[in-house]
């Protein structure tokens, strides 16, 4: 599978990578990724206060308002629109908020044709803000309150220290996909980051509920 790759918000894609080694490591498979960085320099992510040797700038794709937010969405869509398809989205923390506020602003756009992404693979996704309302009304909503469902397999990993606003609407996601497409849960013992090799029964339990999403968006491709 071919990932799109979108980073946290105050890291960059190079940090990312990192952040993603072990997992992509483990994960296996005939997999490619491809980063994006965002083009909004802002100051570091707290989760990477304890590296030392962390590289510079940091990014973010939105300054989290609504307008900047709109204005991420349509870049993506730019981006996603002029590039060879991708198979799934692997996001972190604001970067996993972009891809399900995509998903319901694609689906808003153009009815009826399928997402141009087959799963989506998310860490600590926040920011969930619903772009449509937005736009309609002017109106800040939560997207897990408005958005139809997706019909599209998604993973969603958290942390137990995670954010409050990860834990909070992470736990109401899974009403934002269709009941036979499948919504795959792992909350780690860590806080809002993603699990590396030295959490290793962390590890596992992503990989497994991330393989499942992926094996579901398989038999949604050979059906």
């Amino acid at each position: 599978m071919r990932f799109l790759c979108l980073h946290g918000m105050g890291v960059s894609s190079e940090i990312f990578k990192m952040q993603t080694a072990a997992l992509r490591n483990e994960l296996a498979g005939d997999h490619s990724y491809e980063f994006v960085q965002g083009h909004i320099e802002c100051t570091m992510a707290p989760e990477l206060e304890h590296i030392s040797d962390v590289t510079k700038p940091h990014f973010a794709y939105h300054n989290n308002s609504p307008q900047s937010a709109i204005d991420a969405l349509k870049d993506l869509d730019a981006y996603l629109t002029s590039e060879s398809a991708f198979d799934g989205i692997l996001a972190f923390s604001q970067g996993a908020g972009l891809a399900l506020m995509y998903s319901r602003y694609f689906m808003n756009l153009r009815p009826g044709r399928p997402l141009p992404f087959r799963c989506l693979l998310l860490f600590s996704p926040v920011g969930l803000l619903d772009p449509v309302t937005w736009i309609e009304t002017g109106k800040l909503r939560l997207l897990v309150d408005t958005a139809s469902p997706l019909n599209i397999p998604i993973a969603v990993i958290t942390g137990k220290h995670d954010l409050p606003q990860a834990i909070s609407q992470t736990e109401d996601i899974h009403r934002m996909v269709q009941s036979d497409m499948g919504c795959w849960k792992y909350v780690h013992l860590g806080g809002h980051d993603i699990p590396n090799g030295k959490a290793k029964n962390d590890m596992r339990g992503t990989v497994r509920a991330l393989r499942r999403a992926i094996a579901q968006a398989d038999m949604m491709k050979r059906s």
